[in-house]
């Protein structure tokens, strides 16, 4: 399996100009795009707990170092063994001379727990903007407000970032969307009664939360990959409840909010709607369906033209077959492309996760550029030869 951390000739090329064209083809790269400062320092303190590995312990991760398919792939080919907490005692066998590396998205307080009490050595990659947020929902818990978290509920990142507040004897309830956001808002409000519990909300609560009484201050934070405009929606969605349930001159005293969305991923949103601004024919947005924040790339797009969030390049069969994951879904469905081939002159917009290597965004394009064009330019060809599945060019 080839590393697909490997250096893209293309993607250097792209990273000066952002703007191709092959034939009848453009190519349009989003400004920003792939990797992150976290997920590079992640795999950095990955291969350096490689270096120092020696002896008979093994090296172990605890989650999906990042949300990748191919880099974890490869990562487990290369000897590292995952470590998934949902199995019942996954600690069980570790032995003191094991190491264990802690994802980028954190681990959960009983999480660390287990790893102090099997004494195994700890190398946290954890994020640093995760972290941040750790520090904001425990502020919250110490000072009396319940924490409110927008994001995905089963994330390990969302699910880590509880755990702090938990630890300090906080309540919290997780919204992930709007709609959820307006439906606590409605309880607030209130100002009494139990949680439906017909709706989504029951099951996002800490033990024995109570609306009465856990509702009354409250302190939003945010998983640190949403949707920067959303987060700001469900903030005065939830500011506004509290104006009407204690008035606008006292709600600073029952409603707090701090911003937490990573700079990295505000950015990538940022040049991903500039991209979908410029109308082109197809936006392909490249990285794992479990990536919460290559999700949201593809949702945003959606709302301004056409997109495909596929996870690489092996998702393009051919024009005729392209398996990807429709935006704001969770199921893969399969379309054709070939009606690009029928554009005298065709734009494709390009943009990838912040878990995305750039060989895997590199291979994409060229791939999709081999399908539609008869002539490639060197760098293309240089491209496909370096991922070493015998394409013909």
């Amino acid at each position: 399996m080839i590393n697909p951390l490997r250096r893209s000739p293309l993607i250097a090329k792209f990273r000066a100009e952002s703007r191709m064209s092959v034939g009848q083809t453009d190519i349009l790269l989003a400004s920003r795009f792939g990797f992150c400062l976290g997920v590079r320092r992640a795999l950095v303190q990955v291969g350096q707990a490689w270096e120092k590995h020696s002896g008979p312990g093994r090296l172990f991760v605890l989650h999906e170092i990042i949300h990748n398919p191919t880099v974890c792939r490869w990562l487990h080919a290369q000897g590292l063994v995952s470590l998934d907490p949902s199995t019942p005692r996954w600690w069980a066998d570790l032995r003191e001379q094991d190491t264990v590396i802690v994802s980028a998205f954190g681990a959960t307080v009983e999480e660390e727990a287990h790893l102090a009490d099997a004494g195994v050595a700890v190398v946290a990659t954890t994020c640093p903007s995760v972290t941040k947020v750790w520090r904001q929902v425990s502020i919250y818990a110490r000072d009396g407000f319940t924490t409110v978290l927008h994001g995905r509920y089963d994330h390990p990142e969302t699910q880590a970032t509880l755990s702090r507040a938990e630890a300090r004897g906080g309540p919290y309830v997780v919204v992930k969307d709007k709609a959820e956001a307006e439906e606590l808002a409605q309880l607030i409000a209130r100002g009494s009664g139990a949680m439906p519990e017909e709706k989504s909300l029951s099951q996002t609560t800490s033990a024995g939360f109570d609306p009465a009484h856990d509702l009354t201050r409250i302190g939003l934070a945010n998983q640190t990959t949403m949707l920067a405009g959303e987060s700001m929606e469900v903030a005065a969605i939830l500011r506004h409840a509290m104006e009407i349930r204690y008035g606008s001159g006292h709600v600073e005293n029952h409603f707090r909010t701090y911003g937490t969305i990573c700079r990295a991923t505000q950015q990538r949103q940022d040049a991903a709607a500039a991209l979908a601004r410029e109308q082109p024919d197809l936006v392909v947005v490249v990285g794992g369906h479990n990536s919460s924040n290559t999700r949201h790339l593809a949702e945003l797009i959606a709302t301004k033209g056409r997109v495909m969030h596929i996870e690489g390049p092996d998702a393009i069969e051919s024009l005729r077959r392209v398996t990807y994951q429709p935006a704001g879904k969770n199921k893969k469905a399969h379309a054709s492309i070939a009606w690009l081939k029928e554009h005298p002159k065709r734009r494709i917009g390009f943009t990838a996760g912040a878990s995305t290597p750039d060989a895997e965004l590199g291979e994409t394009i060229a791939k999709l550029v081999w399908l539609l064009e008869e002539d490639l330019p060197e760098i293309m060809d240089d491209e496909l030869r370096l991922s070493e599945k015998g394409y013909r060019c």
